[in-house]
């Protein structure tokens, strides 16, 4: 009761400035359990095309695709526990509007509220772009555009039109990106005038990073090649191959840059493109035939200053390297590790990188390195020999990982379940459908679903078929610390 901050001193009461350090006490476990059950009983509420889902943080809700056997597959809301789950939107009366089925579910933060992006069909109008607020006259239809998954940018998304053009939306309206609101009426004339003699946007690399849009595009000639657009409107373009199309297949941004794996003659290789648009090869692999296939399954990640990636030189397995971008130096990483991502792809959290790996010794399982030989290693073989365990899907939570997997647990074995890592060790963090002869299935349908404190997946207990589950993380995220008292 200092006074620090804006707080007042000896005031009997500690004001935020005044906190130095805090933790959380609960004396009840965190709460992991099954949250809806659209179709009652054993029978799925979830398909293939009805799965996917997303969160709206300011009203705690989440919102889902689901069919219940009467109504098709529309528009659910739950308000994240299992006390309340409902209909939110018969967006096609006469059908299903199989929401999400597509491009998933996007949030937007707006000025007043967050909204939700996602695809629909209204059984009249075709499939569109709808956002909903989660209430059921903020759920409504934005307009036609090509169902790519939206890209964040500059306080909205970005999408493509049917006609392979650029446009920009922030939840309320659906425009060109060149009518962006926050520029005035010169800038907006001279960007669409120079969009203007382009084709075919975003047709293989389409990526914002928040203040810069990244994009590929044509010009008059054919010449198709890596354009970027900042936050002052600005184009600029790097020619990296004047006598013909640049093929860019994975990426990642730093600053006002950008690394990005591109066609150079027929071996794919690791290229910078700098904010003054230049650019600089960053490798020269050398496959013994064919192509090198950099990025390929795991993509390009930055880990503090290198650059991570796989590639394909010899044999039939891809293997882990790293670009030190202090030193120039492109290294392999390991000799032991393949097939680096080529079931999951990589999670990047705080320093170090999760990939699904194959070892010959282990099968398939998860590997974790921080871009240097030393620490690139397999975390744990879940399924101990050759067997693989089961990898479905996994996110980064602060320095860590969750994911979604069959494994053991000391000398128990559990089907498909939930676990937490730090990069050295697996822990169990919930199964819905415990027994050694069981397996929830988890992830089969939709996302694993990360928010602020829970993680949301689709799972099958035995009893209630594939329905949404919530695990509460606040013990590995939040410095939650579960008391047992007896």
């Amino acid at each position: 009761d200092d006074g620090r901050g804006d707080d007042v001193a000896n005031d009997e009461l500690l004001g935020e400035g005044e906190l130095r350090a805090s933790l959380k006490f609960c004396f009840s476990p965190l709460i992991s359990e099954r949250i809806t059950d659209i179709v009652s009983g054993i029978s799925n509420s979830f398909t293939t095309t009805c799965e996917n889902a997303g969160f709206l943080p300011d009203s705690h809700r989440l919102i889902f695709a689901a069919t219940d056997g009467v109504n098709g597959c529309e528009l659910y809301m739950s308000d994240g526990t299992s006390e309340h789950t409902e209909l939110l939107a018969d967006i096609n009366p006469s059908g299903e509007s199989l929401p999400g089925r597509d491009i998933g579910f996007t949030h937007i933060e707006q000025a007043h509220q967050d909204v939700l992006m996602f695809d629909a069909d209204d059984g009249l109008n075709g499939r569109q772009i709808w956002v909903t607020n989660g209430t059921l006259a903020g759920t409504f239809s934005l307009g036609d555009a090509a169902l790519n998954p939206p890209v964040p940018w500059m306080d909205g998304m970005i999408l493509r039109s049917t006609s392979g053009e650029l446009l920009w939306s922030n939840g309320s309206e659906l425009i060109s990106i060149a009518l962006h609101p926050s520029w005035d009426t010169t800038v907006s004339a001279t960007l669409a005038s120079e969009l203007s003699a382009l084709s075919a946007f975003g047709s293989n690399m389409l990526y914002g990073d928040g203040e810069n849009l990244w994009f590929n595009a044509e010009d008059v000639n054919g010449d198709d090649e890596p354009y970027r657009v900042n936050a002052a409107g600005q184009l600029l373009v790097w020619n990296l191959s004047p006598s013909g199309g640049t093929l860019v297949s994975a990426w990642v941004s730093q600053g006002h840059d950008l690394f990005a794996v591109a066609q150079r003659g027929t071996v794919r290789q690791v290229v910078h493109l700098m904010d003054d648009g230049t650019s600089q090869w960053l490798t020269n692999l050398a496959p013994s035939s064919g192509d090198s296939y950099i990025g390929e399954n795991l993509g390009i990640h930055l880990l503090n200053d290198t650059l991570v990636f796989d590639a394909l030189l010899s044999g039939t397995d891809a293997t882990l390297w790293a670009t030190n971008l202090s030193s120039g130096e492109t290294h392999e990483l390991s000799t032991t590790i393949f097939a680096p991502g080529g079931t999951l792809g990589g999670f990047v959290s705080g320093d170090s990188m999760m990939f699904d790996c194959f070892m010959g010794a282990h099968g398939t399982e998860l590997c974790v390195t921080d871009g240097t030989v030393n620490g690139t290693s397999l975390i744990t073989d879940m399924t101990p020999g050759v067997s693989s365990s089961v990898l479905v899907d996994a996110v980064p939570l602060n320095g860590e990982w969750l994911v979604l997997s069959s494994g053991q647990d000391a000398s128990t074995t559990h089907g498909v379940s939930l676990w937490s890592t730090d990069g050295t060790e697996m822990s169990l963090q919930y199964n819905p459908w415990p027994g050694s002869s069981n397996s929830s299935l988890g992830g089969t349908y939709g996302p694993l679903l990360l928010t602020d404190t829970q993680a949301f997946f689709i799972a099958h207990d035995g009893v209630s078929g594939h329905e949404w589950h919530r695990f509460s993380h606040g013990e590995i995220s939040d410095d939650w610390m579960v008391l047992n008292v007896q």
